[in-house]
């Protein structure tokens, strides 16, 4: 029992934390920045990306995306890719604001929010006379076990909690992690993505209506598995303080998303290449992609 009500008092510390400096004295501010700087970790980059204008388009579109992470115990704030910024190669929590709500040797649970953007369809080609998908509030629940030191399992959930359209997503996955060097690890996946009848025809669907506006045949799909996906890529630091990372995946549509009529291609992919700087304690001499804290010897002098 205590052991459950550590990890939830910990879960809420980093939140405690940052709010705290808000109203308190001066003493105990710097207090707690001195904590935040002791384990703390916050990382800033950019990636660039070669992929699909939208799933089962037959355009391709280059992005360059910035990246940004801060992860406090249990507690962090990030972006899309804001674990590959952090040195985590496969991380089950997604962008947003998120929690880890237990967490284990083997095991990890969360919950996370995020705002989904949703889609603009008059700036993607190819969905041009669509509706817009509006942007949502999207609560999300995590779980990831380790089967072995190197296979693990994931799975998620998400729902649009604003009820504009979003619906519901669930991921499973499979991952393997292979270190190469100290400092240079590789890891693969594949997993399956499922979708409520309500997103698939945010995303998937032609009304009547858009039907007579664009020319396209009318397509009411239901709720079902959207898309099996394989991934390779990898986490490097070139430095205590520098991680280079990458990856390519691709993805196969099926089901409703496949016969969409909005779906010009099945298969898909992506390659995706970045680079992150990275500050924080832990981070002082370390020349290894693992993130837990270094041994004594491996900190540098006067590091908290």
């Amino acid at each position: 029992m205590m052991g459950r009500i550590e990890h939830s008092l910990s879960a809420l510390r980093g939140a405690a934390c940052c709010l705290g400096l808000l109203w308190a004295p001066a003493s105990h501010a710097s207090d707690l920045l001195a904590d935040l700087a002791a384990n703390a970790t916050m990382a800033l980059g950019a990636a660039t990306s070669l992929s699909p204008s939208y799933t089962g388009s037959s355009t391709r579109s280059v992005q360059v995306v910035p990246m940004w992470a801060f992860q406090y115990g249990r507690i962090r704030l990030s972006t899309g890719g804001g674990a590959a910024v952090l040195g985590i190669p496969q991380d089950p929590r997604g962008p947003g604001a998120s929690a880890e709500l237990f967490g284990s040797e083997r095991m990890h649970v969360g919950v996370a929010l995020r705002i989904d953007r949703g889609r603009e369809s008059s700036t993607v080609n190819g969905l041009e006379g669509l509706p817009d998908v509006p942007a949502t509030l999207r609560a999300r629940a995590y779980a990831s076990y380790a089967l072995t030191p190197r296979w693990t399992l994931a799975s998620s959930f998400s729902q649009d909690i604003l009820g504009r359209g979003g619906g519901a997503v669930a991921t499973g996955d499979i991952g393997y992690l292979e270190p190469l060097t100290p400092s240079t690890e590789w890891y693969a996946g594949t997993g399956l993505s499922w979708s409520d009848q309500r997103n698939m025809n945010s995303y998937y669907g032609v009304s009547p209506e858009s039907a007579a506006a664009t020319g396209l045949p009318p397509f009411s799909p239901g709720a079902g598995v959207t898309s099996l996906r394989f991934g390779v890529g990898f986490t490097s630091a070139l430095t205590s303080r520098w991680i280079l990372f990458g990856g390519a995946g691709v993805s196969r549509s099926l089901g409703y998303a496949a016969e969409s009529p909005l779906t010009k291609q099945v298969l898909g992919g992506s390659v995706s290449i970045g680079l992150a700087y990275r500050w924080g304690a832990r981070y002082e001499g370390v020349t290894s992609v693992v993130l837990p804290a270094p041994p004594p010897s491996a900190v540098a002098p006067g590091a908290p």
